[in-house]
């Protein structure tokens, strides 16, 4: 008992860390800005202190800007604390396991799609091919069953053709487009990373982005 508490707590400061981490690239990477530059103030532009970079405590020791006074967005605290308790949460769904490593990366790699989506509705290709390498990587090194790989990739190129059928049809149908082809690219990351469970994702993927 006691090491789970400690294996929690342990992926929930991580977590935490890495959510300022996919703050920091769901700013830069729609600005075309290098990830490598310091975190600044959206306003002004003017570099974040280092108090205010500690994952949680960091916006409540600096709740504003030195230079123009703007507040720090409620994104980055929200960001971290739901990528950390996620990586609590692989964990207790996986224990010790190479799964839970795999989950984790696929939890950033979701996450960065997620913020920058929500934000400028855009999905930047370069996070969708980062994702499946990783995808990919996992597959071959930390496979979660037989064949992994090769469920992978059937997965992503079914997924992708089913999301490109119906981006297609919505074009017929409505004369518009209802999808983009960053969701076609969404897709198979998704069906990259889930394999024999892409049905299920997509299924309760479509069902919680239609509540939202």
């Amino acid at each position: 008992m006691a090491v789970t508490v400690a294996m929690l707590l342990v992926l929930f400061v991580l977590g935490a860390a890495a959510g300022a981490a996919i703050d920091h690239l769901a700013y830069t990477i729609p600005a075309h800005e290098s990830w490598r530059q310091a975190p600044a103030c959206a306003a002004c532009g003017q570099p974040r202190p280092v108090r205010a970079l500690v994952p949680l405590l960091g916006p409540l020791w600096a709740r504003r800007c030195a230079g123009c006074g703007a507040g720090l967005p409620w994104l980055r605290p929200a960001t971290e604390l739901v990528t950390g308790t996620l990586f609590a949460l692989a964990y207790l769904r996986y224990g010790l396991h190479p799964g839970t490593a795999v989950t984790i990366v696929f939890i950033a790699v979701l996450l960065v799609v997620l913020r920058i989506d929500w934000r400028h509705h855009l999905i930047f290709p370069q996070v969708i091919y980062a994702g499946l390498l990783l995808a990919f990587a996992g597959a071959v090194f930390l496979p979660a069953r037989p064949h992994d790989l090769l469920w992978s990739v059937v997965a992503a190129v079914a997924a992708a053709a089913l999301f490109l059928f119906l981006y297609a049809l919505a074009l017929v149908l409505y004369r518009r487009r209802a999808l983009g082809s960053g969701d076609v690219l969404l897709a198979a990351m998704i069906g990259a990373m889930a394999g024999p469970g892409t049905v299920a994702a997509l299924t309760l993927g479509m069902l919680l982005g239609a509540v939202g």
